[in-house]
């Protein structure tokens, strides 16, 4: 199918990250289109390998020379997605994978022909809850956090496919995406 593009999409803490970077691995075919963000690096991550580090005047500026498919403000930050990275990739012959918000995710579905959007649902909210809180933040941010988390669980139905990653079960939840792909790729 020519111009897919596969979303990893789910809710904080659920796993989303962990199964993009072991798809990314284990599908060569696979380029993941990086997105812009306005916030500040966490923990190890790296500018241009996570996200685009920019500035809220340069994200404003793209936005202004529409340069971005679609973005979004999500706790307080620019996100965005740039349409030139993603016809960069079709045009080396690879198949876009993005880890997006389901907002962004089902902004792309309406943009898009051959978009294909996985939510990685946690097994269960009591684990889940455990994982976001373990993160750092105040308890007022955790409280607006969860509460997106409950909305984001909703609009899980909207996604062309759910995935449940129980907890130290991530080899499976790769499997489930990864068979997911393999078969929209022969479509």
């Amino acid at each position: 199918m020519k111009n897919q593009l596969f979303i990893i999409t789910g809710n904080s803490g659920a796993g989303k990250n962990s199964t993009a970077t072991a798809l990314l691995k284990e599908l060569p075919q696979l380029r993941q289109l990086i997105t812009y963000t306005t916030r500040l690096p966490r923990g190890a991550e790296v500018n241009d390998v996570d996200y685009h580090f920019i500035s809220q005047e340069q994200f404003e500026e793209k936005i202004k020379n529409n340069e971005l498919l679609e973005y979004a403000t999500v706790y307080d930050h620019y996100y965005g997605s740039s349409r030139t990275d993603l016809e960069k990739v079709w045009q080396e012959g690879k198949t876009p994978l993005m880890v997006i918000d389901i907002q962004g995710a089902l902004t792309f579905k309406k943009l898009l022909q051959n978009v294909t959007t996985i939510f990685i649902k946690a097994d269960n909210l009591e684990n889940l809850q455990t994982r976001c809180r373990q993160r750092p933040m105040s308890d007022a941010d955790f409280d607006k956090r969860w509460q997106k988390v409950l909305a984001e669980i909703e609009l899980a139905k909207e996604c062309d496919f759910v995935i449940i990653n129980r907890q130290n079960e991530l080899p499976e939840t790769v499997n489930q995406a990864k068979k997911i792909i393999l078969e929209a790729s022969i479509d």
